[in-house]
């Protein structure tokens, strides 16, 4: 399988709490404000420590984006807001997802998502690491997301993992959270007009985090890298609070 597309660029400090969280860029400041969902008892949203070292140390696997000094090394680590309390949500029938790749002796990574309606996977895909930084990683055309619609519910679980002994799969650092697609009518009747009013892409991202829509606010994000420095906009590295 052909590499996913890589984003090279060093993370700065991602600001979290409960209340939310805070992407800034020298323009303007980009909020999140979490979902009210539950992760369901049956599945994951944690991580697991493996044996694959990173510069030659072992760096504890954390869920969040940590804080990263000139001196510090950073874990692998999927660019969600902590996948143990919030359910990553999306209006799109495909959605890229991102993981940050530190320093480290694996040539690969895999990841998979697991159907929770139908309990089957429908896609699982190995992708080469050539360098350190932001891999974009795409689901297949051909795979849809269902809708979650309260009749019928639907979400998926995603698992991510850094393949450091591809004989030994208890040496990998892995994560797992749960996605969700959903539909714009079911946030607002202000959704829908309030994205058509947002014509910058941070604009758009504003709107996305305003009913908890991490995937697309992400990728709004992502796409202001056309005409903003990437390193600028994706600055998950910021003092200051939110709370």
């Amino acid at each position: 399988m052909s590499p996913r597309q890589s984003f090279a660029l060093r993370l700065a400090t991602t600001l979290f709490c409960f209340s939310g969280i805070l992407i800034t860029s020298p323009a303007q400041a980009v909020f999140f404000n979490p979902p009210g969902n539950q992760i369901p008892s049956s599945i994951g949203g944690n991580s697991r420590r493996g044996g694959c070292a990173v510069d030659e140390v072992e760096t504890e696997v954390e869920a969040l984006v940590a804080p990263v000094e000139a001196e510090q090394t950073v874990a692998f680590l999927p660019i969600v807001p902590n996948p143990s309390r919030v359910v990553a949500l999306t209006t799109q029938a495909s959605t890229p997802l991102w993981v940050y790749v530190p320093p480290t002796r694996a040539q690969s990574a895999e990841f998979s998502l697991f159907d929770n309606v139908t309990n089957r996977f429908v896609y699982s895909g190995r992708f080469a690491i050539e360098t350190t930084g932001i891999y974009q990683i795409n689901l297949p055309d051909r795979l849809e997301l269902n809708v979650d619609q309260p009749t019928a519910p639907q979400d998926y679980t995603w698992f991510i993992d850094l393949v450091c002994e591809p004989n030994n799969p208890a040496a990998n650092l892995s994560h797992t959270g749960t996605l969700k697609r959903v539909a714009p009518n079911s946030l607002s009747p202000d959704f829908e007009s309030s994205l058509d009013q947002a014509v910058d892409p941070l604009d758009r991202a504003n709107v996305y985090g305003n009913y908890g829509l991490w995937l697309d606010l992400v990728a709004a994000v992502v796409e202001k890298r056309e005409t903003m420095a990437l390193a600028d906009v994706m600055r998950l590295i910021r003092p200051g609070t939110v709370c």
